[in-house]
């Protein structure tokens, strides 16, 4: 490849897109006697309403998280520092929810809260008195289809499920309307039934995560490779380097082999215990003579 500024350009796109499906809920909490603006000013809620929270995820601190964070602020100056998130091997869900964001002045009506928990496909809305709730007030803000879903606590200690859309014709899964649960089924439900509304309203091709990277790899390969011939490629890395090159090879020290040295070496000293050997028997045969005498 060759190191351009498309090839850089392409590769910061690629850290962009995520391997994962990302979704994002937003999650309103409704007290008895409010109107429908004064519920994107709640913060807190009953013990109830904070245990079913915490069941959604586990909380994150969106100043430090590296997944997925939907379009919550990261500085924490709008919207929060926590939020519940979870995931899996393919799929990451932020919760955005309403009461974990302070009140700011400069916002009265409280619209960057509104904002970010109206701003999925999916809502869940903790309704305390469901004969009072419209889901059209909700729907009049948002510009796009979205699914629902109040979760109403009962006498019997049990949790009453509600699904709200605009279009009657689609079945939603697995949460059904009117279904009766505890409070630890709540949760996984929710997320099952997200994701199922994610693919219903955003997602309608059923795209995999993995094929806009696949696409942007293939993009990469076609715009910014350099050699199309295998066979252009391998012969310099399999050919002799002249000898006019340019290069530290090319120096007279460094065209020395190795063995050439060594055999010199090895002759030097060859030579050199030849010429002792002659000496020592010289010497012994003038002795010798000298005996004889």
């Amino acid at each position: 490849l060759g190191m351009t500024t498309q090839l850089f350009s392409l590769i910061h796109q690629l850290d962009q897109q995520a391997e994962r499906t990302c979704i994002r809920v937003g999650v309103l909490y409704c007290p008895k006697g409010q109107t429908e603006s004064q519920y994107y000013g709640n913060t807190g809620g009953t013990i109830d309403y904070q245990q079913f929270i915490a069941t959604l995820g586990w909380g994150i601190d969106v100043t430090h998280h590296t997944g997925y964070t939907g379009t919550l602020d990261t500085s924490a100056t709008t919207t929060g520092k926590y939020a519940p998130y979870w995931s899996n091997f393919d799929t990451e869900i932020i919760f955005q929810v309403c009461t974990l964001m302070p009140n700011i002045i400069t916002y009265p009506d409280h619209s960057h809260k509104r904002k970010q928990s109206t701003n999925s496909n999916t809502i869940i809305v903790w309704v305390e008195d469901l004969p009072n709730f419209q889901a059209a007030l909700i729907w009049k803000r948002m510009r796009h289809s979205a699914l629902i879903v109040t979760i109403t606590p009962i006498e019997s200690g049990l949790y009453l499920i509600r699904l709200f859309s605009k279009s009657n014709d689609i079945i939603f899964g697995p949460l059904v309307d009117g279904m009766v649960l505890r409070k630890p089924l709540i949760a996984p439900l929710v997320r099952a039934t997200a994701i199922y509304a994610w693919n219903i309203f955003e997602n309608t091709n059923h795209t995999l995560p993995s094929q806009p990277r696949l696409e942007t790899i293939q993009k990469i390969y076609n715009s910014c490779k350099i050699v199309d011939c295998l066979e252009d490629f391998y012969v310099p890395l399999f050919s002799d380097i002249p000898v006019d090159n340019p290069s530290p090879v090319s120096k007279k020290s460094s065209m020395r082999s190795p063995r050439k040295r060594l055999s010199k070496t090895k002759e030097t000293k060859t030579v050199s215990s030849r010429t002792d050997s002659e000496g020592y028997s010289s010497e012994t045969t003038e002795e010798s003579k000298k005996g004889r005498r």
